[in-house]
């Protein structure tokens, strides 16, 4: 569930939380948004297909990339929200993070302790992954992963026959297809939706989709690659004594 609202940054429509086609920037990881003006950031929900037709796409991908490959001892400047001043604080520590895998746009960071992955690709978005993701994708394993229920706050009330339908007829209802191209068409994709209080208001609803991890074809390489070199051990979590 996210602490954001549940609409897209740059459009404002409707984020359903699907990996793959959305994702959030926590204000936490202060991603700076310099075309918002010097010591702003971003933070809330981005569908990836308004990222990729946007005119900030390449400043944004590089000051994501920034947020985690920053050294440790980094200042940034911002703005204080309510003063208006600019002040200079220090970067949120990356150290945890080590680059595994650049090339243009792409930069995959890894967290051995943790077996935990970042990548990011300009082409299309990011994703986060622990060690069982990461070795489905190493796998190739394209199989839906059976997501949890988030709780959302919709543009517009639903019919009560809602919970009956498809992911396309549901992207039909909020006009959302361009949002979540390719979506409807995805092999395994399933959808359960519940109203929240259907006698109140049917736009607050619980959601969950169940989505294969679907990742550009050099992030799936980058994954593949490591379990033919390492084998198992490298999605294997070693937990403390």
């Amino acid at each position: 569930m996210s602490m954001y609202e549940d609409e897209c940054v740059i459009c404002k429509q409707t984020t359903l939380g699907v990996t793959g086609w959305d994702d959030v920037i926590i204000g936490r990881q202060l991603v700076l948004a310099p075309w918002e003006g010097e010591g702003e950031t971003i933070e809330g929900n981005l569908h990836f297909a308004c990222v990729q037709s946007w005119s900030h796409k390449d400043a944004f991908f590089n000051e994501l990339a920034a947020a985690y490959t920053g050294a440790p001892d980094a200042t940034i400047t911002l703005r204080d929200r309510h003063s208006g001043e600019l002040t200079s604080v220090p970067r949120p520590t990356s150290e945890s993070y080590e680059p595994v895998c650049t090339g243009p746009g792409l930069l995959i960071l890894a967290q051995p302790e943790e077996k935990r992955w970042t990548a990011i690709d300009a082409d299309w978005g990011w994703i986060r992954l622990d060690h069982r993701e990461a070795a489905r994708i190493a796998a190739d394993d394209r199989s839906p992963v059976e997501g949890g229920f988030a709780r959302l706050s919709l543009d517009r009330d639903l019919p009560l026959e809602a919970t009956e339908w498809s992911v396309g007829e549901l992207l039909d209802h909020l006009d959302l297809e361009p949002r979540y191209p390719g979506l409807r068409t995805t092999p395994g994709v399933s959808m359960e939706l519940y109203f929240k209080a259907p006698e109140k208001s049917r736009h607050a609803v619980r959601l969950a989709l169940d989505v294969p991890l679907l990742v550009p074809d050099r992030v799936r390489a980058y994954f593949m690659q490591l379990l033919a070199d390492e084998g198992p051990d490298a999605f294997k979590l070693v937990l403390p004594d």
